[in-house]
């Protein structure tokens, strides 16, 4: 008996451990990922998008990773892959890093200072930082 639960424990928390990570790929959901340089906001599975271009150099903004003095809350899929220097794998734009250029699709939704910052602003289902709320922030798609 003992040896049948177990079994049955075992294999449920394999299904977890496998299904975990594709739930979240799957249901769109949104990430916050720390690294040593900035927090880098990710923005949950959407299937519409403001249209606004939004160029820039991405830089470091009031703790956040963005472009020209704007947070960004990258779009979904955006992953981290190296922390030294910061380089993510961009939808679109395969790999960049902090000083790279890029051109990104969207639009704003938080405009100090007709917006006070705040520390309960979510953005594309990531939660932003309240220090990064001090700064315009622009939801990004990639299309």
């Amino acid at each position: 008996m003992r040896i049948r639960t177990w079994r049955r424990v075992a294999a449920t928390c394999g299904v977890v451990a496998l299904v975990g990570p594709l739930a979240w790929w799957w249901t769109g959901g949104a990430a916050v990922v720390d690294t040593p340089e900035a927090t880098v906001l990710v923005s949950e599975r959407t299937g519409y998008g403001m249209e606004a271009a939004i160029p820039g150099v991405i830089e470091v903004v009031g703790g956040c990773l963005g472009v020209n003095g704007q947070v960004v809350v990258w779009p979904h899929g955006t992953d981290v892959v190296d922390d030294d220097p910061l380089t993510l794998d961009l939808p679109g734009h395969g790999q960049v890093s902090l000083g790279h250029e890029v051109m990104l699709g969207g639009g704003f939704v938080h405009e100090p200072p007709q917006d006070e910052p705040r520390d309960d602003l979510v953005v594309g289902g990531a939660p932003v930082p309240e220090p990064c709320t001090h700064h315009p922030v622009a939801l990004t798609h990639d299309r």
